[in-house]
């Protein structure tokens, strides 16, 4: 009997990385899709693409994860983007129900997500960092702003990828930048 794997998130190169690999190790795998346009999903060695919600509309997107789960055996689910980590780690007793899951609890995704977090961590382990300040109010990005000088990085304290991540040349921006979030 083959082993079958349900994997999120098919526009992700991540998920097309998966899908080639466990494929080719003879696994079977199924794509969690918005589009079946997306990489994953046009994949020869995708067996299913399933079409879901958005992943930005959680309620919608869990529902259809538990039918795919509740219609099919799955040895495991791996969820691939930041969105479908959050929703997942949420009602994960629900997912684990149905299968396995690659998944650690939320309270280590939560700290792992944290920047602050991870800097004090990497701090306290002797790893190399660029300056990094936690600044807590706008009189604090201030005073940041002012120590750092200019060009400086802004990035919020949660986030991946690109998102929340500002190159500022001028004070204006970076408290422009804080004060839309």
């Amino acid at each position: 009997m083959s082993k079958r794997i349900l994997v999120s998130s098919a526009g992700w190169h991540a998920a097309l990385c998966c899908v080639e690999s466990l494929s080719r190790n003879g696994w079977t795998v199924d794509i969690l899709t918005t589009s079946r346009w997306m990489p994953a999903a046009l994949s020869r060695r995708t067996t299913n693409a399933i079409l879901t919600p958005a992943e930005t509309d959680a309620a919608s997107y869990m529902q259809k994860l538990e039918e795919t789960l509740s219609a099919a055996t799955y040895d495991l689910f791996i969820p691939i983007s930041d969105l479908v980590v959050e929703h997942a780690s949420q009602p994960s007793q629900m997912i684990r129900s149905y299968t396995r899951m690659v998944l650690p609890e939320r309270s280590s995704i939560t700290a792992a997500d944290d920047k602050g977090l991870t800097m004090e961590l990497a701090a306290k382990l002797g790893i190399p960092c660029p300056e990094t300040l936690l600044p807590s109010s706008i009189a604090e990005v201030d005073a940041s702003v002012e120590k750092l000088g200019m060009p400086c990085v802004v990035k919020l304290r949660r986030g991946s990828g690109s998102a929340g991540v500002l190159i500022a040349h001028t004070a204006a921006e970076v408290a422009e930048f804080v004060e839309a979030r």
